[in-house]
């Protein structure tokens, strides 16, 4: 993560440097989405049995929820996200995980919410300590995971999420997978978080729907207000708080700039890849996960060239 800093263009401007995560200028609206941090209390149980059992009845309407949220995904044409939501199926049918949670249960008579919370901040402390960035971006996914369970262990319902209006530039410290499935997508026009990196959630989403975003701006959300103008370079990891109208007026120029060369190079997409003199040249993408085969091919790509597959190996073991 790459701390943001702040220097002063004119009176009551500012200017955030974050991480590029999708391309594009937006100006727009903040939307500032904030969470509640809630504690866990521990517990002293006296029937671990039961106490297992309530830890599994929360399990499967978790598992029924996220199912609910891969449906969604799919029918709202998002199969990256439908994808990653298929990961958190496997998170909660982990061995290790659940086994952790009930040995806890029986042998410390604690409540299940405080072992499950236990267990994962091992498994998220372990993720956090790697040199792989996208594992450490897998985080986020343990969090929503266990927030799904302990919702159901509480008993409450998701809480209501604020209006979006339109063309809304999201503000948050993070967004979950189901942070971002509870969005009205079609209000976002942009997306800045505090934390994540190029391989988080913000950042995939972003660059599949082709919205602007910026990751790893540190204390974004106490800079920005809701209803603050922001210009948000995706390209260059800028954020421009309240800019001055001089300001505005030369971002809307580059805006315009970018949308008329993305029209000129999709006017292009169904023209042979030859040189001057004939020779036809074959054009391949790289790919990361499978949902982005599509993209490649409506881009004009023949085939693909490089594919990661170890992004693949490393989700399924998120």
């Amino acid at each position: 993560m790459v701390n943001a800093f702040y220097f002063d263009v004119k009176d009551g401007v500012h200017v955030c440097k974050g991480v590029p995560a999708s391309p594009g200028i937006v100006i727009g609206k903040a939307l500032v989405l904030s969470k509640k941090q809630v504690q866990i209390p521990k517990r002293t149980v006296e029937n671990p049995a039961a106490e297992i059992n309530r830890f599994h009845q929360a399990l499967e309407q978790a598992k029924t929820r996220v199912d609910d949220l891969i449906s969604s995904a799919n029918a709202q044409q998002q199969p990256q996200t439908a994808e990653i939501f298929g990961a958190h199926l496997l998170i909660l049918e982990d061995p290790e995980l659940l086994t952790g949670v009930e040995t806890m249960i029986t042998t410390e008579k604690v409540n299940a919410e405080f072992a499950l919370e236990t267990k994962l901040h091992f498994f998220i402390n372990l993720l956090a300590q790697t040199d792989n960035a996208y594992m450490q971006e897998r985080v986020a996914d343990l969090k929503d995971v266990g927030n799904h369970v302990l919702l159901f262990l509480s008993g409450d319902k998701p809480g209501e999420l604020q209006q979006v209006p339109a063309d809304s530039i999201i503000v948050a410290a993070d967004l979950t997978p189901s942070d971002t499935a509870r969005l009205p997508l079609e209000q976002v026009c942009g997306f800045v978080t505090e934390l994540g990196g190029p391989t988080s959630h913000t950042a995939i989403i972003a660059r599949s729907l082709e919205l602007p975003a910026i990751v790893g701006a540190a204390g974004i959300t106490t800079r920005v207000k809701n209803g603050d103008l922001l210009i948000v370079d995706g390209g260059q990891g800028v954020v421009i708080i309240n800019p001055d109208s001089q300001t505005t007026k030369a971002y809307r120029r580059k805006q315009e700039k970018e949308q008329q060369q993305k029209q000129k190079l999709a006017s292009l997409i169904d023209y042979p890849a030859q040189t001057k003199d004939g020779l036809q040249m074959t054009l391949l993408a790289n790919i990361g996960e499978p949902w982005e085969l599509t993209k490649a091919l409506d881009q004009g790509a023949d085939g693909i060239g490089l594919f990661r597959t170890e992004y693949l190996f490393m989700n399924k073991g998120a």
